[in-house]
């Protein structure tokens, strides 16, 4: 199970951090452009790993809905 943790918002980007919740542990922040939805790692890294990918999905539909959750989790609890 992955969540992501809001950072920072503008009109532009969001930056989530990304969290595996089940063990609690820090994974990568990812910083996506609203408009083309073009992504960046902090680590500076293509998408690796479900908890990234995963993440990059959900941020995408959050700007599909005009919006951006503080917290989000998905995944077996």
């Amino acid at each position: 199970m992955y969540t992501i943790k809001l950072v920072n918002k503008d009109d532009k980007t969001l930056v989530y951090d990304i969290w595996d919740a089940d063990r609690n542990e820090y994974v990568n922040q990812i910083s996506v452009n609203r408009g083309d939805k073009s992504y960046k790692l902090k680590n500076g890294t293509k998408l690796s790993n479900s908890y990234e990918a995963g993440a990059y999905r959900s941020i995408i539909e959050a700007i599909d809905l005009n919006a951006a959750p503080k917290e989000y989790s998905n995944g077996w609890g």
